[in-house]
């Protein structure tokens, strides 16, 4: 059954997030490969992208906490939730590399925030909020997503830095 509706609001998993990535990735490749049409179509849909699971994710939460906060605590998708920060630093890299650089230091401000808290909000809720049970038994390779979501960030401040003339 497709997730449609309130269904697909409630049930969405934060790591769809690594759309925006995947999709900003393309369009940073295609463009240095010389497509610039193709490339503009891809950031074009990776705002798009963005946008629609910002407001996904912002009525989840807002309308669905427990499901949300369930998923934030649970081994096997707490980590998933790093593609917002690397989704949303991917998509800031690609603006970079234009004239946006006012709403790509807005988005690395956003991811940071938000790196800030999953780095140590879902250590720190797995480890309490598991009980007698151990979160490393569903512990998978979702964990490394920190680490993305970390290497984004760097990223992102190398694409803000000074370009190099000539």
């Amino acid at each position: 059954q497709a997730l449609t509706g309130r269904a697909g609001v409630r049930d969405l998993s934060p790591g769809y997030f690594a759309l925006v990535m995947a999709t900003g990735i393309l369009s940073t490749a295609v463009d240095q490969d010389g497509a610039a049409m193709l490339s503009a179509s891809l950031l074009v849909l990776t705002i798009v992208c963005y946008l629609v699971l910002l407001a996904a994710t912002g009525w989840r939460l807002a309308s669905y906490r427990a499901e949300f906060l369930a998923d934030a605590t649970d081994p096997a998708l707490a980590f998933t939730m790093f593609t917002f920060v690397a989704g949303s630093d991917v998509l800031g890299a690609r603006l970079a590399e234009g004239s946006y650089g006012a709403i790509a230091e807005a988005l690395l401000v956003l991811a940071g925030l938000a790196w800030l808290l999953l780095s140590y909000g879902i250590p720190l809720a797995l480890i309490t909020g598991r009980g007698a049970a151990s979160a490393l038994a569903g512990a998978n390779g979702t964990w490394f997503l920190s680490i993305v979501g970390t290497q984004s960030i760097v990223v992102v401040l190398a694409g803000l830095g000074p370009r190099p003339s000539g």
